[in-house]
């Protein structure tokens, strides 16, 4: 592979991996096109640093991506949010009570008000508890 083209490859990788993190479309894009404007002869170190990016990436999300498909990380716990159309308030007051509310320590909480700032609330949610 070319510089270049490895390049390519692990930019479009870190913009998935943000992406099913729930980072808005627009931050990736404004990312992704700031990268794109370096020096072709920066592009082996470039692509080298977004492989160490997307590895690191990686560990950090590990503990926010579903364990498999359809698996909240406390599948126990069920909130009901199809009333509230998707609107990131409500959706994070609600299932922050029912974090609460079942003894989830409060730096779990407070990490999946973050995750609901930065990503899609419904998605965010899913991730977390069974929505009814």
């Amino acid at each position: 592979m070319t510089a270049k083209s490895d390049f390519q490859t692990n930019l479009a990788r870190v913009c998935a991996l943000l992406r099913d993190s729930g980072v808005p479309e627009a931050n990736i894009e404004t990312y992704a096109a700031q990268w794109t404007q370096k020096e072709p002869a920066e592009l082996r170190e470039l692509a080298d640093a977004l492989k160490t990016l997307e590895q690191a990436t990686r560990a950090v999300l590990a503990d926010r991506l579903p364990r498999s498909e359809g698996t909240a990380k406390y599948p126990n716990i069920k909130v009901r949010l199809d009333d509230l159309n998707g609107k990131a308030g409500p959706i994070l007051r609600r299932v922050s009570y029912a974090l609460s509310d079942a003894d989830i320590d409060e730096a779990e909480v407070e990490q999946f008000k973050r995750e609901v700032a930065s990503g899609d609330p419904d998605d965010v949610a899913r991730r977390w508890v069974s929505v009814d």
